[in-house]
């Protein structure tokens, strides 16, 4: 379309950055960024991570962590200021609650219908189905799990060539 319209953009590589820069920490003051506990899914502490603003769901590399088996980050609790971490079979998600979702191809999400997540950039669309899960929420169920799902990125919606809807993940399930 950006090529029809003759626009410079069309050139462009697609992209989502906001800031110039691979250290997302620039965002945050050097108080809001504390060191804390890195923990198994038992809560048994298994070393120390340098602020949870330097990590993200999935992660494996620069964890600073031995183990026996490859760990990834499987979540990041903010209040207790934790990174907990499992190994890859604990990243996995039957599916998600996503808040502030906003409908494009239907009027109102009166039943469940078969669509196509996409849950973050680099993530190939997945087969699910969503249902009406209170006010402004939905609930997506994949047909089969998939792998750090996380909360904070949007999760859009596709049905055929259209976008269904979209909106924030709050919760993986």
């Amino acid at each position: 379309m950006a090529h029809s319209l003759g626009l410079e953009s069309a050139e462009l590589p697609e992209s989502q950055d906001f800031i110039d820069s691979d250290d997302y920490c620039i965002l945050f003051s050097e108080r809001e960024i504390r060191e804390g506990p890195i923990v198994d899914e038992g809560d048994r502490i298994l070393g120390k991570h340098k602020g949870i603003v330097h990590y993200t769901i999935g992660q494996r590399r620069g964890l600073g962590i031995a183990s026996d088996r490859p760990l990834y980050v499987k979540k990041i609790n903010a209040e207790n200021n934790r990174i907990v971490v499992s190994g890859k079979e604990g990243l996995y998600s039957a599916g998600f609650i996503a808040r502030g979702f906003n409908l494009i191809a239907v009027d109102r999400l009166d039943r469940p219908y078969k669509v196509r997540a996409k849950i973050r950039l680099k993530h190939e669309e997945a087969e699910a189905a969503i249902f009406p899960h209170g006010e402004d929420k939905v609930k997506v169920l994949f047909d089969e799990p998939q792998v750090a799902v996380t909360p904070g990125q949007s999760a859009v919606l596709y049905s055929g060539d259209t976008v269904f809807g979209g909106g924030i993940i709050e919760k993986a399930l």
